[in-house]
């Protein structure tokens, strides 16, 4: 596909490129490669962007280009690894989108050639490695967010109270009770340690129910705002956007109703009200989004008596799901990956 440079600016993430960058893109020999993978996304909500790259040290030349989401989030990416001009290239997609370092150490490669056109034809083949790579990332990258809630809200549910399953009774006490209600036998006829493990079993079912009452009420109040969701540190950048109340506590009616926490790939727990957008720092977040950010994560700070600085690194957090039902915080965290912050949006 023939394009000249003025015309692919929309290609580009918004904002992270000078003129002489997208230039130097545009005319390397990666360009043919993006702009086919660009072509396989036929997101009518969301499209396929050049974004961060990667140089050599020493000659400060193109390494590697990344292929990210309209809000930052990386999917696949262009690589080489020498600096050889006419040397061998390698394309495939980004393990996790919010994995932090360079595409090199998070990439699965789907093809690797000297040969750009053959690339080319390997990503436009619809039964192909690289096809398979482009379009199976973009659909679990889309679903990234959404799956992190859904880690959210079953941790939120598993460490307050689980809404309790069937009595479970030996089968020996079940056939009593059987009898007694088929008129078999008498009620009182039933063996006293039968009775016994009967009431301590059902003592267990009436806590079970009571303690996940108490749960779904918590979880009610702390999802009674809009919230602010936050990669909090993309390798310096953040990525930052809004989303309603209104999904969250649908799924927390399905559990309810079902006693489990919908599932990311059948629910949608990301309905937007402001618009994902990556920025370079947190400081370069608009200031009424970054106050209030910034505000929620004072409280978890003060809330969790941490010595750490309030806004989250993957340096300084915890592993894990973890969910503070008191402040309307939760966050996700784990080695080497861009933590993931859910806080109240008030403004």
């Amino acid at each position: 596909m023939s394009m000249n440079v003025q015309s692919a600016t929309s290609f580009f993430l918004a904002g992270l490129h000078d003129d002489a960058t997208r230039k130097e893109i545009q005319t390397s020999r990666f360009w043919p490669i993006i702009v086919a993978a660009i072509n396989q996304v036929k997101d009518p909500d969301d499209s396929l962007v050049v974004g961060p790259i990667e140089r050599f040290t020493l000659t400060k030349s193109l390494k590697s280009v990344d292929l990210v989401t309209r809000a930052g989030l990386r999917v696949c990416a262009v690589y080489r690894d020498d600096e050889d001009p006419d040397g061998c290239i390698a394309f495939g997609g980004i393990n996790e989108p919010h994995r932090l370092g360079s595409s090199w150490s998070c990439m699965n490669v789907a093809v690797a050639s000297k040969n750009v056109k053959y690339i080319v034809r390997k990503i436009k083949y619809q039964d192909s490695d690289p096809y398979y790579a482009i379009h199976n990332r973009w659909r679990d990258t889309k679903q990234f967010l959404s799956y992190q809630l859904n880690c959210m809200m079953e941790r939120a549910v598993r460490s307050n109270g689980v809404m309790p399953e069937n009595i479970n009774i030996p089968g020996y006490a079940a056939t009593a009770l059987v009898k007694a209600y088929m008129g078999e036998i008498n009620k009182i006829d039933i063996p006293q340690h039968i009775v016994t493990q009967i009431e301590t079993q059902y003592r267990e079912y009436v806590n079970k129910k009571e303690k996940a009452k108490d749960c779904v009420s918590n979880l009610r109040q702390m999802l009674n705002n809009d919230k602010w969701v936050m990669l909090s540190d993309m390798d310096g950048a953040v990525i930052v956007g809004a989303i309603s109340k209104r999904n969250l506590q649908a799924a927390l009616d399905s559990y309810e109703l079902s006693g489990e926490i919908p599932d990311h790939n059948k629910f949608t727990y990301i309905d937007a009200i402001v618009p994902f957008k990556r920025y370079p720092s947190f400081d370069a977040i608009e200031d009424d989004i970054r106050r209030d950010i910034e505000m929620q994560l004072t409280m978890l700070k003060i809330h969790t008596n941490s010595d750490k600085p309030p806004l989250l690194t993957a340096n300084d957090t915890e592993r894990g799901h973890r969910v503070y039902a008191d402040i309307g915080v939760m966050v996700s965290s784990d080695y080497s990956r861009s933590p993931v912050v859910v806080v109240d949006k008030t403004v």
